[in-house]
């Protein structure tokens, strides 16, 4: 019947022609549907392949540190996951990122350690902790999607390895304001939390959205002061399977 259907389609004109690739679409669809049913093919949901029974994040530190966890491969098939370790220093901006790629085997208990650095640390800063299952397209890109398991570690204000600050804060409604004492900026300041706090209203009006966490402004008296105390992240990948 399908088929006497697409010889009389091609004869009434170009729209038959997306009639007939809809008809074997859904002909294909409904094959493939019961075959895989007709087989009871089962797959494991993702979030329920693998179990992290520890996580220590290490002592936070400037310098060198070193994660461990322990991974439990719940299944009986080979699993690749990819650690995400995002060191992030906080006020200084001195961020590093490790990604470390482990292949699992089925049913395989493993204790995974992993370095991270710190060139810096501040009070607002943290390691943040991502785990993910990699995907590799058809052209043979990996790519990552959402990550199944994250969590943060807070520096911390007692944190023994902290940075002395040079600067002045001073918060707003919508601000943390951060400036060199006697700068051209502490002298604005009333002008210029004024500002800021009007523009981030007005926007968030026309945006219709809200936003209850304050933003970090760091006001540098001049370019070179700048340079020193911002540095560019950097991301690296590693093969974990060397980290056993």
């Amino acid at each position: 019947m399908v088929l006497e259907t697409m010889r009389k389609s091609v004869k009434r004109g170009p729209l038959s022609y997306l009639r007939v690739f809809i008809q074997i679409f859904l002909v294909f669809v409904f094959i493939g549907y019961w075959f895989h049913g007709s087989l009871g093919l089962t797959q494991t949901p993702l979030q329920e392949s693998i179990k992290i029974e520890q996580l220590d994040p290490g002592p936070l530190h400037r310098g060198d540190n070193t994660t461990t966890l322990t991974v439990n491969n719940l299944t009986q098939s080979v699993i690749t996951i990819v650690l995400d370790l995002r060191a992030v220093s906080g006020f200084y901006f001195y961020n590093a990122q490790e990604k470390f790629i482990y292949i699992l085997q089925p049913k395989e208990k493993r204790i995974i350690r992993a370095q991270y650095h710190y060139d810096h640390l501040a009070s607002d800063g943290f390691l943040r902790v991502q785990l993910y299952y990699p995907s590799v397209s058809g052209a043979g890109v990996t790519t990552l999607g959402k990550p199944f398991f994250e969590k943060r570690f807070p520096v911390g204000a007692e944190n023994p390895d902290l940075d002395p600050l040079p600067f002045k804060i001073r918060e707003s409604r919508h601000y943390k304001i951060y400036y060199y004492p006697g700068s051209l900026a502490e002298h604005d300041l009333d002008k210029i939390i004024a500002s800021h706090d009007r523009g981030f209203e007005e926007i968030a009006a026309i945006l219709g959205v809200s936003y209850d966490r304050k933003i970090s402004l760091i006001y540098f008296p001049d370019e070179e002061t700048k340079v020193k105390r911002n540095t560019p992240q950097w991301t690296r990948l590693r093969d974990g399977q060397s980290n056993r």
